[in-house]
C-alpha cells in the first residue's frame, strides 16, 4: 500500500470511493456525484475519501446513509450494483 498509515472510518456524510475509479472517472475527493441504482432511483452523494483497492472499483457508504438515500434497508450481496451517472464538481 501506498500509504499504510492511512485508516477511513464510514460515516453519514458521504461515501468512500477506490483510487481506480476516480482516475478512470475524473473525481476528487470532496465532489458531489450521482449514483443510480435503477431508472426511478438517482440520488447524489458526497465523496468524503479515496481508498486504494486492487481488484476491481467500490463505492463504501454505511447503512444508514443507504437507507437515508434509498429508505430501505442495506442489504450485503455479490450482485449488488450502483451507477456513477454524473459528476457534479463544486
Amino acid at each position: 500500500r501506498k500509504h499504510k498509515e492511512e485508516t477511513y472510518t464510514l460515516n453519514d456524510e458521504g461515501v468512500i470511493i477506490t483510487e481506480k475509479l476516480t482516475q478512470l472517472l475524473d473525481i476528487h475527493e470532496g465532489d458531489t456525484i450521482v449514483l443510480e441504482k435503477d431508472e426511478d432511483n438517482k440520488v447524489e452523494v458526497k465523496v468524503t475519501a479515496i481508498t486504494e483497492n486492487y481488484l476491481q472499483h467500490y463505492i463504501y457508504m454505511s447503512p444508514t446513509l443507504y437507507e437515508q438515500l434509498y429508505q430501505e434497508a442495506a442489504t450485503y450481496c455479490n450482485q449488488s450494483q450502483l451507477a456513477i451517472i454524473q459528476e457534479n464538481n463544486e
